[in-house]
C-alpha cells in the first residue's frame, strides 16, 4: 500500500457526511471533521465507540468494498468472496472517489487502484474498511434548506412562495434537489452549491421559480407529468451545456439496477408515485416510512407525487419529500406500480451523462 501525510484523493468529490448501509437493519454513519481531518464513526443512532478506550472512533481514511456476500446457514450468517476483483470507493480529508480493487487469491495481499489504474494512496492513520454487498449503497451528505433556525432535508413544497407549486410543485422541488446535487460538483449549471453548504429558502425558492417559469411550466391543479419534466430538464440541460440527457422511463425491467447505478454516480434520482389508474378518482396511496428507535415506521403516505431518492439497499429507498427523511419500501412500489397506478405514470426519471 501506498501512504502520504495527506491523502485527499484530487479531484474528489465532497464526502462530509457519508452512510454505508451493510443491510436493511445495518448501517454506518461517518462525519468528516477538518479540524482534526478526521471521520468520526456512529451506529444505531449513537457514537460507535472503542470497547478499551471509549472514545468514539475516528480514522482517517474510510476504503469501501463492494464483494459477493451470501447467507451459507438458515441463520443468516455470511460469507463473503475477496478474491478476483471489484469495484469501492475511498474517502480521505472530506473527498471520495471511485477505485478498484483485486486479489489472487485468500493469501495475497489487496491492491487499490484508482479508475485510471494509478495505485490508490491513503493517508497516514487509522483506516476503516468496510465491505458490502454488492447490492449495498453509500448515501452522502443529504441537501439541507434552511428557513431560519431550522432545517429542511431537501425541499419542501409546502414551504413556496406560490400557491400553485404549494399544491403541485413536487416534481419542480425534485428537479431542484437534483440540480443542487450535481451543483455540489460543478455541474449544476445556475444551480451552484458549495461542499457542504446549505441553501436558504429564499434562495431555494428563487430557483423553483427561475425552473417553473422557463422549464418547467404547471398545468393547474395537475402538477407536470414525466414526459414534460424530462423536456424542461433537457432543455435547461442544453441552456447550460451540461452534457446530460433526461428520459422519462415507461417500463419496469432492471428498474433497481438503474436506480443504483444513478446513485453510485452520485445523481439522485427523480421518483414519481402516480396517480390510481385506471380508475384516477381512487385514492389509494402508498406508504412512506421513518425510522425511529431502529424501526420503520409508518408516519404518511403519497398518491400522485414526485420524490428525490438519495439512496437505496436491498430492501428500502431513502427519499425526501416536504422537507423530510421517508424510506419506501421497494416491494411496496413495485405492488403499488402493477396493482394501483402503472409504470406509465410511476417510474423514475432516467439521467445519462453523455459520451
Amino acid at each position: 500500500m501506498h501512504f502520504a501525510e495527506d491523502g485527499t484523493p484530487a479531484g474528489g468529490e465532497s464526502a462530509k457526511s457519508l452512510k454505508v448501509r451493510f443491510s436493511a437493519s445495518k448501517s454506518t454513519s461517518f462525519e468528516y471533521k477538518a479540524a482534526d481531518s478526521l471521520y468520526y464513526a456512529s451506529q444505531y443512532g449513537s457514537a460507535y465507540r472503542d470497547g478499551y478506550s471509549g472514545d468514539q472512533v475516528a480514522v482517517t481514511n474510510i476504503v469501501i468494498l463492494h464483494a459477493d456476500t451470501y447467507a451459507y446457514d438458515d441463520y443468516g450468517r455470511l460469507a463473503i468472496d475477496l478474491t478476483g476483483s471489484g469495484e469501492g470507493r475511498f474517502c480521505c480529508g472530506g473527498k471520495t472517489v471511485p477505485i478498484t480493487w483485486s486479489k489472487d487469491s485468500y493469501n495475497e495481499w489487496f491492491r487499490f487502484h484508482l479508475e485510471d489504474g494509478r495505485p490508490l494512496t491513503l493517508g497516514c492513520g487509522k483506516t476503516y474498511f468496510c465491505i458490502i454487498p454488492l447490492s449495498g449503497t453509500v448515501d452522502f451528505e443529504l441537501l439541507s434548506v434552511k428557513n431560519g433556525p431550522t432545517r429542511t432535508t431537501g425541499g419542501n413544497q409546502q414551504l413556496a412562495d406560490s400557491r400553485q407549486l404549494r399544491t403541485c410543485g413536487c416534481g419542480i422541488v425534485s428537479s431542484t434537489d437534483m440540480l443542487l446535487y450535481l451543483g455540489r460538483r460543478g455541474e449544476g449549471g445556475g444551480f451552484v452549491l458549495a461542499e457542504g453548504d446549505d441553501i436558504g429558502l429564499r434562495d431555494y425558492n428563487r430557483l423553483l421559480a427561475r425552473l417553473r417559469k422557463r422549464y418547467m411550466p404547471l398545468i393547474p391543479h395537475f402538477g407536470i407529468n414525466g414526459f414534460n419534466l424530462s423536456l424542461g430538464l433537457n432543455l435547461y440541460f442544453l441552456r447550460y451545456r451540461i452534457p446530460m440527457r433526461a428520459v422519462w422511463r415507461i417500463g419496469t425491467r432492471r428498474l433497481w439496477k438503474r436506480v443504483g447505478r444513478m446513485l453510485e454516480e452520485d445523481m439522485p434520482v427523480i421518483l414519481s408515485i402516480g396517480p390510481n389508474f385506471p380508475f384516477f378518482w381512487k385514492r389509494r396511496s402508498l406508504p412512506l416510512y421513518e425510522m425511529r428507535d431502529g424501526q420503520y415506521r409508518k408516519t404518511a403516505s403519497a398518491i400522485a407525487h414526485y420524490v428525490t431518492v438519495t439512496g437505496m439497499d436491498e430492501k428500502w429507498l431513502r427519499v425526501s419529500s416536504w422537507g423530510t427523511e421517508y424510506y419506501i419500501s421497494r416491494q411496496e412500489y413495485e405492488t403499488y406500480m402493477r396493482k394501483t397506478s402503472c409504470p406509465l405514470f410511476t417510474n423514475i426519471m432516467d439521467i445519462r451523462r453523455l459520451a
